[in-house]
């Protein structure tokens, strides 16, 4: 089962890094989007062993290269420090081999090269390099995005069998922990229910089966939340009336994967649409189906695509996108279910194509169901275009044109388009309103209560997103490096700009995890929002949008044999090395290991660990933020776990996690470092100058040992000797650079 796998291999990935045989090798995990993982470990150090290899980078050897190269050969003997057939007591790292003549050029692509060179942002203000200069690449011969490359798989074969002979002796162990894992997560469970129409939709999972089922059941007056006829064990329908709409269970039958890409409802509530990858690919087909047979009504198999889609007015028109050769979105098409035949969508309109391979396209509709949305964005910049739906003779309109270096998203209320953009380089985003027009960014305005803009894209408050409903605009975003929630309050008139009340969500934590739920009606006043902490399991709750004191706990996830009152988080900040920015930390432990150790005085052994993972096992589907699962250790001392990522802009949030509780019972103190690089204190963490982004990078270092050495020098919380760290993903540049890089001395 998928969650299985990912359990085992996250364990055991842990288990390396407490091997005392032979410390000087960690292991590392890179995890696509597409939720695909291998495992590697890799030597601190090197040796005179080397592996050899075919190319088969683009860059393996262009004109020049060919003029400088030196005798070094793709057909040399392939030469491993063990055999992959076999593990040894003791082992030696694999080390692979440096090919010293390998180079790619980056700058203008000299006369007759069919390669296209990497180079700076198109944004940038400096000229190209012409001549393009050589960049040495000894391990490019790694680089295979084919994943069959077999010199690239056998030294990771290698790089396996390694770490086994260094973790045979936790096997044991490795057991214990995946049990108390297992047996911390309720297999069994279901999502919220949420109302659209005359129907709740929510998702549930069964214990033995690996995927979602999606599920409705009529609306009646009679159903109280939490929901009472469902147990959490059985596999009966939770709510009356229920009808399985889809059981991805079922679609996984006979394939070796499967990954859903969108599943969306039809207007009438009579149709789903729905996309899925059958390959790993990131390459979707999609089908549309009668909710009422149960029947197919709509398959083309030979017509791939990315896996979104959206409705439009009705049930006849679909909007999709394809894919280009390098799998990136770059065409929205319209297809009308009533009259396509043809395959591969041959009979489908193109709407808007996008050609600069800098920009992936995007869709998705207002929730009133007035407009389609088609976003084209790069990393730094994005354009919008829109579709009337209500309009049958309506065309793509462009609501401002792409500018460097600015992003915005849009919304729609009542005619007027809400707006979230960095314009006129804001550190974070600012939120504006304008007539829903085309072309309107002269007529952007900021929103304010009275004279005062609410979110000007200031330093101190940051804004993510904007949900529009009739009577209330709701915000997300950050403030003092905490997830937060806004309500903005119309009033009685829906078309007015002006807000009459603002308030904030509050909590009683200092610090959780905090986001919008799933909405499908925008005549409502209620809110629904998913709030965790480090030692609070996620709930789902109930908002009245009109008074924010009226709250319902929807559902509150089941931790088996869990008890909040053994355990404590701490929030606090710790003063980087340049003397004046604050680093966010947030600390998780049982009581009495920290009442132990201020008893005692003694430092608190440490393993310091950190992982990146995309989504929760399968329960309740995790908010929009990227989140840390954390894991082992083979002793009972008390211990910390530190871990790090620093990167995208991404946040690392103090949420729940019930397989941490394997490691807080055995002593571990739990600490999340929030370093620049992320974005929880806003763009501004991540930007430049005074982020971590582009040359700023060596911050994301700088942090990560500045929060390691106030642990043991200030907090005296722990010793060297007893202390480990670990990331994963993008995370996994940070160890590598923090351990081999940055300070040496901090092993």
């Amino acid at each position: 089962m998928v969650y299985r796998r990912i359990m085992i291999v996250e364990t055991m990935t842990i288990l390396l890094l407490l091997s005392t045989s032979r410390p000087r090798a960690f292991s590392l995990m890179s995890r696509s989007h597409s939720g695909r993982a291998f495992v590697a470990s890799a030597s601190l150090f090197s040796d005179s062993r080397r592996t050899s290899h075919s190319r088969s980078s683009p860059f393996q050897r262009s004109p020049l290269e060919n003029s400088c190269s030196s005798s070094s050969s793709s057909t040399t003997q392939r030469t491993m420090a063990t055999s992959s057939t076999t593990t040894p007591a003791v082992m030696s790292p694999p080390v692979a081999q440096r090919e010293e003549d390998r180079v790619v050029y980056a700058g203008v692509a000299p006369k007759g090269w069919d390669v296209k060179l990497p180079r700076q942002s198109a944004t940038s203000d400096e000229a190209l390099l012409d001549p393009p200069v050589a960049i040495p690449d000894p391990y490019g011969w790694m680089r295979d995005e084919s994943r069959k490359q077999q010199a690239v798989l056998d030294h990771l074969n290698a790089e396996n069998d390694y770490t086994t002979s260094l973790t045979q002796h936790l096997e044991s162990l490795r057991g214990t922990l995946y049990e108390e894992m297992v047996a911390s997560i309720q297999e069994t469970d279901y999502q919220t229910p949420r109302p659209q129409g005359n129907y709740y939709y929510y998702t549930r999972t069964v214990k033995g089966e690996s995927y979602t089922i999606y599920c409705r059941a009529p609306k009646t007056d009679d159903i109280s939340f939490p929901v009472q006829t469902w147990d959490g064990t059985q596999e009966s329908p939770i709510l009356p009336g229920e009808q399985v709409i889809l059981n991805v269970n079922e679609l996984a039958q006979g394939q070796k994967y499967c990954s859903m890409g969108s599943v969306k409802r039809s207007p009438s509530q009579k149709l789903l649409a729905y996309s899925a990858d059958y390959t790993g690919g990131e390459t979707c087909l999609f089908y549309v189906k009668d909710l009422d047979t149960n029947k197919v009504l709509h398959h083309d198999p030979k017509l791939e695509i990315s896996g979104s889609l959206a409705w439009g007015a009705d049930d006849s028109t679909l909007f999709y996108l394809k894919l280009d050769a390098a799998h990136r979105p770059y065409q929205v098409y319209k297809r009308n279910l009533a009259t396509s035949t043809a395959e591969n969508g041959a009979d489908d309109q193109l709407l808007l194509e996008e050609l600069d391979d800098l920009y992936w396209m995007g869709i998705y509709k207002s929730l009133d169901g007035r407009y389609l949305f088609v976003e084209a964005s790069s990393k730094e910049t994005s354009e919008i275009h829109f579709l009337d739906l209500h309009d049958p003779n309506a065309t793509l309109q462009c609501i401002a044109p792409r500018r460097p270096k600015v992003l915005y998203e849009v919304s729609h209320r009542e005619g007027q388009w809400w707006i979230s953009s960095n314009v006129g380089n804001l550190p974070n985003m600012a939120l504006f309103v304008t007539p829903a027009v085309a072309d309107s960014a002269s007529q952007w305005t900021l929103v304010q209560q009275g004279d005062t803009p609410l979110f000007p894209g200031s330093y101190q408050r940051s804004l993510d997103h904007v949900t529009c409903f009739a009577k209330h605009v709701v915000a997300s975003g950050r403030e003092g490096g905490i997830p937060r929630v806004w309500v903005l309050s119309m009033g009685d008139d829906t078309a007015a700009t002006s807000v009459q009340d603002f308030q904030r969500l509050t909590f009683a934590e200092d610090a959780y995890d905090v986001g919008l739920g799933g909405h499908y009606e925008y005549e409502t006043t209620q809110l629904v929002v998913g709030y965790d902490s480090m030692v609070t399991p996620q709930q789902s709750i109930e908002i009245d949008m009109t008074d924010l004191t009226q709250r319902v706990v929807l559902k509150e996830k089941a931790v088996p044999g869990y008890d909040s009152s053994l355990y404590a988080t701490e929030r606090t900040t710790v003063t980087a090395r340049d003397g004046t920015t604050e680093i966010p930390v947030t600390l998780v432990y049982r009581k009495d290991v920290m009442e132990q150790h201020v008893a005692s005085g003694e430092p608190v052994p440490t393993h310091l660990y950190g992982a990146y993972v995309w989504d929760d096992l399968p329960n309740e589907p995790r908010k929009r933020h990227f989140a840390l699962e954390t894991h082992i250790l083979d002793h009972m001392a008390s211990t910390i776990m530190f871990p790090g990522y620093g990167s995208y802009g991404a946040c690392m949030e103090a949420d729940f996690r019930a397989t941490r509780l394997a490691l807080l019972n055995r002593g571990i103190v739990y600490v999340i470092a929030h370093i620049r690089g992320g974005g929880e204190m806003g763009r501004q963490w991540y930007e430049e100058p005074n982020g971590a982004k582009y040359l700023c990078k060596k911050n994301t270092f700088n942090d990560f040992v500045d929060v390691a050495r106030w642990l043991v020098d200030d907090r005296k919380l722990t010793a060297p000797e007893v202390f480990s760290c670990e990331g994963r993903s993008a995370g996994g540049l940070l160890i590598g650079g923090t351990l081999c890089g940055v300070e040496p001395d901090c092993r």
